[in-house]
């Protein structure tokens, strides 16, 4: 009878505590140690990949934007930021440049801002200076 209470308490106190044996933990740890640096690798890939396509897609935008010609009707695809962001979503939340007259009806605090997302030279204050090196920036032809 005392075996069986022993038992019975080692079984209580085993079941309320979750433990596993001492071997057990370095045992998944040694197994899944692969599977950690190999989702490491996945990470660090997908981030490079998104560096790049970043990179691919603005230079898309300003090269079709080079081959639309000029006029308040002609579309333009948006030209993300030097940095990669694009300048329509947060934080920014600016209006899109999908227009020649897009980029003209910016006011001062939009245009100051695509000024310096497109990372412009800051020798000018402008206006109409700072709206014609915009339309260069996103591949469109200065008037």
């Amino acid at each position: 009878m005392i075996h069986e209470s022993r038992t019975l308490s080692s079984r209580t106190v085993a079941a309320d505590d979750h433990d596993e044996p001492a071997w057990f933990a370095g045992a998944v740890d040694r197994l899944l140690q692969p599977i950690k640096d190999d989702l490491d690798t996945i990470k660090r890939d997908v981030r490079d990949l998104k560096t790049r396509l970043e990179k691919v897609r603005r230079i898309s935008a300003i090269t079709y934007n080079e081959t639309c010609g000029t006029g308040d009707n002609v579309g333009l695809e948006v030209v993300p930021f030097a940095n990669g962001e694009d300048p329509t979503e947060p934080p920014h939340n600016l209006p899109p440049l999908a227009s020649y007259k897009a980029v003209h009806d910016l006011d001062a605090a939009q245009r100051d801002a695509y000024y310096r997302g497109y990372e412009l030279p800051r020798h000018t204050r402008d206006p109409e200076e700072r709206i014609e090196l915009i339309i260069v920036a996103i591949g469109g032809i200065s008037t």
